[in-house]
């Protein structure tokens, strides 16, 4: 009980340095993205959603290539195993 506790406690001061954060960063955020709109950028969180999208799709994709990998190894291990045993 008292490790939730002292859990809960850090866990809420995170949240709350990471409003006040934000908070302080609002109006920077608003000129900011006012002179993206002016030089015809989207607004930065825009630009930063669809990086992380490409970032994971990229991660996903590339994990999928070592899954095949690893699969058509073991494949090819059991195939050889049996080939031996058989002789």
């Amino acid at each position: 009980m008292v490790r939730g506790l002292i859990l809960g406690a850090i866990a809420f001061g995170a949240v709350f340095a990471a409003e006040r954060q934000f908070a302080s960063m609002g109006n920077d955020m608003t000129r900011y993205n006012k002179l993206r709109a002016m030089s015809g950028d989207v607004p930065m969180l825009t630009e930063l959603l669809a990086s992380a999208q490409t970032m994971v799709s990229d991660f996903t994709n590339r994990g999928r290539g070592e899954a095949r990998g690893l699969v058509d190894s073991l494949t090819h291990d059991l195939v050889r195993y049996a080939t031996m045993r058989g002789m």
